[in-house]
């Protein structure tokens, strides 16, 4: 039972990891000059907060981002949700940088 547990609880480490830490080494290993703190952790958050209002059936956490090919019976999603956020977390990482860089020359200026 014991082993159990720890083996749900490092796949859902895991998919954390890939939801929202992934995007931001890859980004900032391949695209360094193109990110910035700001952008990373307001990634973050936005990669967290959709993860975990996905939900998670391993530990009986229920949707409450209900994804196109939701089956409110099963409570299961077939959108691949893990993928959609990781990519919303990249976008978020290069918007995000690009408006505090803007907002930073801006301030430069006067």
């Amino acid at each position: 039972m014991v082993h159990l547990k720890v083996l749900i609880y490092r796949i859902i480490a895991s998919y954390l990891i890939y939801a929202i830490l992934f995007p931001q080494l890859l980004l900032v290993v391949h695209f360094k000059n193109h990110v910035n703190t700001h952008g990373s952790a307001v990634a973050f958050v936005v990669g967290l907060c959709l993860r975990m209002g996905s939900g998670e059936p391993l530990i009986n956490q229920p949707a409450v981002i209900q994804f196109p090919g939701y089956e409110a019976e099963n409570e299961t999603q077939h959108f691949p949700f893990r993928t959609f956020c990781t990519i919303v977390s990249m976008a978020t990482i290069l918007v995000v940088t690009k408006i505090s860089k803007f907002c930073d020359k801006g301030s430069r200026k006067s």
